[in-house]
C-alpha cells in the first residue's frame, strides 16, 4: 500500500489549481468586476483542498508517522515541507486581503499568487522526489495500510461532499482560464 501515491494524485489536482491561480491572477488587474468572483473561488480551492484537506494529511498523519519512524519533524525535509507550508499559508492570507479591493488590491494578489504558484511547484518536487520515496522506504506495511485507510477517512467522512466540490470547482475554472 502506499499513502504517498493518494498525495501525489492530489498533487495533480494542486498543480492544476496553480495554472488557474496564475492566470486569473493575470487578468485580475485587467477586468477586477469580472474575475473577482473566480479569485475567491481559486483561493477557495487552495485554502479548501490544498491546506485543509492535503496539506492537514501531509501535518497530521504522514509527517507524525515519519516522525515515529525516527525522522525529525524539526530538520531535514519534514521541516522544511513545514516551513514551507507556513509560507504559503501566508502568501494566501495575502491574497485574501488584496482581494478585499481588487482594483487597488491586484498587484498585491498578483505578486502574492506568483509567489505561492512558485513555491508550491517547488514544494511538490521536493515531497514527490524526496519526502515520498523516503516516507516510503522508511515506514512499515502496517503503518502505510494504516495510512492509507486513514487519508481514505479522511477525505470522505471529514471533508466528503466538499472533497468533490473543491475538483468540480477547479474543473469548471480551468474551463473558463485554459491554459
Amino acid at each position: 500500500m502506499h499513502p504517498t501515491a493518494r498525495l501525489s494524485e492530489e498533487h495533480v489536482s494542486i498543480l492544476l489549481g496553480l495554472d488557474v491561480l496564475e492566470r486569473i491572477a493575470e487578468r485580475l488587474g485587467e477586468d477586477p468586476a469580472a474575475v473577482a468572483s473566480d479569485a475567491r473561488l481559486i483561493v477557495d480551492f487552495i485554502r479548501g483542498f490544498a491546506d485543509e484537506l492535503h496539506h492537514l494529511k501531509e501535518e497530521g498523519m504522514l509527517f507524525v508517522a515519519m516522525e515515529a519512524a525516527g525522522h525529525s519533524r524539526h530538520a531535514g525535509p519534514i521541516g522544511v515541507m513545514l516551513a514551507e507550508h507556513e509560507e504559503g499559508r501566508a502568501l494566501v492570507r495575502s491574497m485574501i486581503g488584496a482581494l478585499e479591493d481588487p482594483q487597488s488590491g491586484a498587484d498585491t494578489f498578483e505578486a502574492a499568487a506568483l509567489s505561492f504558484a512558485q513555491l508550491l511547484r517547488s514544494h511538490i518536487m521536493k515531497e514527490d522526489h524526496i519526502l515520498f520515496p523516503m516516507a516510503e522506504q522508511t515506514l512499515s506495511e502496517a503503518t502505510r495500510a494504516d495510512l492509507v485507510r486513514r487519508f481514505g477517512e479522511h477525505d470522505e467522512v471529514v471533508h466528503g461532499v466538499a472533497y468533490r466540490g473543491h475538483l468540480d470547482a477547479l474543473a469548471r475554472l480551468a474551463e473558463r482560464y485554459p491554459g
